[in-house]
This record gives structure tokens, C-alpha cells and sequence, in this order.
């Protein structure tokens, strides 16, 4: 069975959700903050569902593990009552984000669409953990991917933005990258 942490489950689902996930074969491993994920994190990589029952609380937890582990796979669990927490989840970036209790199918292809897209091979590697951290973002895989590929041919790059409010962080992050990636680049 492949384990998966499930942070955040409210106990009165979990046998449910349990039985759920076990006939995909999956085990899920209970973690009821951040201190016990990362701990169970420390004892095995597996993907991650944050459970988003708890509120803003349960998307700090989310960061923190972003934050401690940038390359960690998350997943959300959506509370139905609270939408503006699915939206802040997909920026803090989850993977995908599941209604409860989460399907084991959706969840099985979401893992394997994780998998194949880690497992295509880069042009180039991302040296720095905020760079790793940057270009997990589900909007930045493809441009990340294309300014890797123009910095191995030693072509130049331009990268444009839609107009938005993340524009600015967008635009100075990705100069911080060029910036960086172009000082170890060599010359022709």
C-alpha cells in the first residue's frame, strides 16, 4: 500500500475516508498538525492532503510545509463552506484540490499526473530552494520549462506577462532566476 499523510481529517470521517482510499491502495498516515507532518515527513516522503476543515490555520500549515519542504506533493480537501480558502490554497500550491470525502480515483490520477510530470526529464535543474519553490507553481511549469530549455542553447529569452496582480512578483522573481541561471551560464 502506498502511503499517503492526511493532515487535518476530522476524526468522525476518518474510518470512512480510511476505507475510501485503502480499496485504491492506499494507507493513510494521520497527522493532526505541522509539527507531526514534518515528523512523519522525516521518516518517509509521501504525497500530502491538507485538510482545509480548520481554516486559515490548516492553510498555515500548508505553507510550512511548502516552506520546509519545497518539493513535497500537496494535495487540499475543500470545506464546502469556506471557498475563499480552495482559492488561497491553489496559490500557496496544492497540486489539486478534492471534495470530501476525496475519491480515490481522482486522487490516484492526480498522483500519477504528479509523477509523470516529475519524472520528464528538465533541460536544465533549478539550483536554489526558492527557485525549486518558484517554479512548482502550477502557472510557472511551462515557463520555467522553456527559459530552461533557451538557457541550454544558449538563446536568449523574453518572458512576458499578462497584466495582474501577481505581474510584479511574477516579473521580479523570474529576473531574480534569469539573473542568477545567466551568472553560471557559460560563455559562447
Amino acid at each position: 500500500m502506498k502511503p499517503i499523510l492526511y493532515i487535518g481529517c476530522p476524526q468522525p470521517e476518518r474510518a470512512a475516508t480510511e476505507k475510501i482510499l485503502a480499496g485504491a491502495g492506499m494507507s493513510i498516515v494521520w497527522a493532526d498538525n505541522g509539527t507531526q507532518a514534518l515528523n512523519e515527513l522525516q521518516r518517509c516522503e509521501m504525497p500530502v492532503l491538507v485538510d482545509l476543515s480548520r481554516g486559515a490555520a490548516a492553510l498555515q500549515v500548508a505553507r510550512d510545509l511548502r516552506a520546509q519542504r519545497p518539493a513535497v506533493l500537496l494535495f487540499a480537501v475543500v470545506d464546502d463552506h469556506r471557498p475563499d480558502l480552495t482559492a488561497e490554497a491553489v496559490l500557496t500550491g496544492v497540486a489539486d484540490v478534492f471534495a470530501r470525502p476525496p475519491a480515490a480515483r481522482r486522487l490516484v490520477n492526480a498522483l500519477e499526473r504528479e509523477r509523470r510530470y516529475d519524472a520528464r526529464p528538465s533541460a536544465g535543474t533549478l539550483e536554489m530552494a526558492g527557485d525549486a519553490l518558484y517554479s512548482h507553481s502550477p502557472s510557472m511549469r511551462e515557463v520555467v520549462t522553456l527559459i530552461a530549455r533557451a538557457a541550454s542553447v544558449f538563446a536568449g529569452s523574453r518572458t512576458f506577462a499578462e497584466p495582474s496582480r501577481t505581474t510584479p512578483n511574477s516579473a521580479s522573481g523570474r529576473h531574480r532566476w534569469t539573473r542568477s541561471s545567466a551568472a553560471r551560464l557559460p560563455t559562447p
